[in-house]
């Protein structure tokens, strides 16, 4: 906690509680996604939230899919995602009861793996 409260920003001054809709997400994918995957042919991707599942994969409900390695739809070769919470999801969580940091470390350690790097 900073020393300074009034120096705290509210928490809408961090994130925005709306999803960025289809037709933007579309715009964003035709004009540089797709042509930065095909410039950079990865073998892996991590989708980090459920924006990036949703502009990815087109799937909702990052509960769901987190933690699973997925193939990239319609590529020209296999290209595997693994979904896991964005990080501001998972500061929120942090000090609730909740699974999410756990899980989120553990789907960063598969990333790691997949990369050949080892975590702290």
């Amino acid at each position: 906690m900073s020393p300074w409260p009034s120096l705290q920003p509210s928490r809408s001054q961090f994130r925005s509680e709306e999803s960025p809709d289809d037709e933007l997400v579309n715009n964003c994918a035709q004009r540089w996604l797709w042509e930065e995957l095909r410039l950079l042919d990865p073998d892996f991707l991590g989708l980090i939230g459920s924006n990036a599942l949703r502009f990815v994969m087109g799937l909702k409900g990052i509960t769901r899919w987190r933690g699973q390695w997925l193939p990239l739809p319609d590529w020209h070769r296999e290209v595997l995602c693994l979904a896991t919470f964005h990080p501001s999801f998972v500061l929120r969580m942090e000090n609730m009861d909740s699974p999410a940091p756990s899980l989120f470390r553990d789907d960063l350690s598969q990333l790691a793996i997949k990369a050949g790097v080892s975590l702290p």
